[in-house]
């Protein structure tokens, strides 16, 4: 079953992992970034007006989704790709040319949970290493990534499925859940294996998932890309409507002037955030 966190619970094993300050305001738990920007752990949960306000005095400023009862404090919106009505989502809502890619995968791969690692470390790389030279995407150093990985699959917090073609790994999903969302974290996919539809096939079996899955209110799959509309486009074929979230944003003016001039797309990494209405600065 996929394990349903807490914010506590998700807090404690990313401290484990994540050099960053974790901070508790007000009963729910945020991460502040090295730039000083605050957000909470689990990003899609809806903050009430108590709840959602400035999570530290050291804080360059700090972003939080808000529950229907707080959106008058809403000075912005992130658009992520959510699926709310996990009871309706089957094969039948797909559309047709997503239907017939999902019958192929089902024909050309098998799709399994992976609890440890029961494939040989090697072929985990290579997926991501093939994946990342076709997205421009830089991999990580093998030794240290093979030095981790055993741990990594071995966490059963994590809910894996791996894609076996021919009993190879061609492609596998990550994903989590916290407080009643999960997460469709990581999709890697050998470009070999690109016409097998193992993508399409990994997304729709996560999503099943998650239907059986106590507690389970939604599932996003991330935010939309605004300079990639294939993926984003993809996401949408496979049932994910794009959700505008109502937020409140508020961020250190030099700050928000620093990143939109040094790097706009990490600007919307850091905020969450593109070019929608004004901001709020604090």
């Amino acid at each position: 079953a996929l394990v349903n966190l807490t914010e506590k619970e998700f807090t404690d094993w990313k401290k484990e992992e994540l050099k960053a300050d974790f901070i508790v305001h007000k009963g729910r738990y945020w991460r502040r970034s090295r730039l000083g920007f605050c957000v909470p752990i689990h990003p899609l949960a809806r903050l009430n007006a108590y709840e959602a306000t400035k999570p530290t005095l050291l804080s360059l400023g700090f972003r939080a989704a808000l529950s229907d009862d707080a959106r008058s404090l809403a000075n912005s919106h992130m658009s992520h790709f959510i699926l709310s009505d996990l009871a309706g989502y089957n094969i039948d809502t797909l559309p047709g040319k997503r239907r017939t890619k999902l019958r192929k995968c089902q024909k050309s791969a098998r799709i399994v949970r992976m609890k440890g690692l029961a494939v040989p470390r090697e072929q985990i790389y290579e997926v991501i290493v093939s994946a990342a030279a076709r997205t421009n995407y830089w991999p990580p150093s093998k030794e240290n990534y093979l030095s981790k990985i055993e741990r990594h699959f071995s966490d059963e917090r994590r809910y894996i499925l791996v894609a076996l073609v021919e009993d190879k790994v061609a492609g596998f999903l990550e994903g989590i859940a916290i407080g009643g969302t999960a997460y469709s974290q990581y999709l890697f996919v050998a470009t070999e294996y690109l016409s097998t539809e193992i993508g399409t096939g990994l997304v729709f079996e996560f999503s099943q998932v998650c239907r059986r899955a106590d507690g389970i209110k939604e599932i996003t799959y991330g935010s939309v890309e605004p300079d990639d509309e294939q993926i984003n486009t993809f996401k949408k074929e496979m049932g994910f409507p794009v959700v505008k979230v109502p937020i409140i944003l508020k961020i250190n003016s030099l700050l928000e002037k620093f990143l939109r001039w040094r790097d706009p797309r990490n600007y919307f990494r850091v905020t969450g955030v593109g070019n929608h209405r004004p901001m709020e600065t604090s």
